[in-house]
């Protein structure tokens, strides 16, 4: 059973007999949904577009974004994201920078773009925020122009730190946090174990997939001026050459050597240099390698998602077929509904 609520906590309507339903509830990234449910004009106008669904005792909501009438099949289909995708609808509009952990990193953010902006208009009504732990990587970021959602996307992976905006309509309340995985494998004693293997039947219809189809591991980044700044990002580490070198490039039109910061102040060169450089490593994340493990859990194993293991959890995965022995942090589980029955797939993302 689904709750159907606005913005503003009030209830609209109450849904129940989906046809099927999917979620991906991501560690890293944005949760989706995608649902079908029989039409009639009351559910179409009760599932309007900004509207929140919400399953009770869960603290995940989602906005619906898209909703199309099927005539072929009379279904209404739906699509929602997480409320963590708020984090698209703010940008950062002046240069800041920040040299702390990543953590901090995205709670100060999201104080000043949607608590306590200055700008009335910027602020999320009912917003607040989880405790910061102040964890992850220390290191100099420097932000303009990007959304706020593709920051954390890059520090998350960066830190191993994941990033959710709760839904608590009995508080009336959003929650952002920010959370790091239990580690649950056969490696640690201090935490129930959790192994999955294809010999004991708890997994089937496992994909795994390496695939440099679309990498690159060197981008040029230049600035907007008549005369551009340019630098590289990639070779930090180990200088490529030859067949592993794997170059792009991008233009970042929008960062100048006179930028101001939001005090008036001319950014300095090595301020310059340090904005490319983050929008650099933002561009990079879409040119990633795959190395990925995915596979379906069977039904009725013991472990329960929500209870004994969650995205961002680090478990154990044996399939001796490929010789595949994995200790890895999920970072999908797409539960797919149909009727009352979920079912599991799990994807480790490295």
């Amino acid at each position: 059973m689904w709750y159907v609520f606005d913005t503003f906590f009030v209830l609209k309507g109450i849904v129940s007999d989906f046809s099927e339903m999917t979620i991906s509830h991501k560690f890293y990234e944005v949760d989706t949904m995608s649902f079908a449910i029989p039409f009639d004009k009351e559910t179409y106008e009760t599932l309007s577009i900004g509207r929140i669904l919400w399953r009770k005792d869960s603290k995940k909501g989602f906005m619906i974004h898209t909703l199309e009438i099927k005539e072929s099949d009379h279904q209404i289909w739906g699509y929602a994201y997480g409320l963590e995708s708020l984090l698209d609808y703010r940008v950062v509009l002046f240069p800041e920078n920040y040299q702390t952990n990543h953590e901090t990193i995205m709670h100060e953010l999201v104080n000043k773009h949607l608590i306590n902006s200055g700008m009335n208009y910027r602020n999320i009504a009912n917003l607040t925020k989880g405790t910061n732990g102040n964890r992850g990587v220390v290191s100099e970021e420097s932000y303009f122009g990007e959304s706020l959602y593709n920051i954390f996307t890059e520090l998350a992976k960066r830190s191993s730190i994941g990033f959710n905006i709760f839904f608590q309509p009995e508080e009336k309340q959003f929650v952002f946090e920010t959370k790091q995985g239990t580690n649950r494998t056969s490696e640690q004693r201090e935490n129930v174990q959790i192994i999955w293997k294809h010999e004991w039947n708890s997994t089937y219809d496992e994909v795994l997939t390496y695939s440099e189809k679309d990498s690159k591991n060197v981008m040029y980044i230049i600035s907007g001026d008549e005369i551009p700044v340019q630098i590289s990002i990639g070779d930090e580490f180990a200088f490529k050459s030859g067949w592993n070198r794997k170059e792009t490039f991008t233009q970042a039109t929008d960062i100048t050597k006179t930028l101001q910061d939001e005090n008036q102040t001319q950014l300095t060169l090595a301020q310059v240099y340090a904005l490319l450089r983050s929008r650099g490593k933002l561009e990079m994340l879409s040119h990633r390698p795959l190395n990925d493990y995915s596979f379906n859990l069977s039904e009725g194993i013991y472990e329960v998602y929500g209870v004994d293991y969650l995205e961002g959890d680090y478990v154990s995965v044996v399939h001796e077929t490929y010789g595949l022995i994995k200790h890895a942090q999920i970072t999908t589980v797409e539960e797919r509904i149909l009727g009352n029955v979920s079912q599991f797939s799990i994807k480790f993302d490295e």
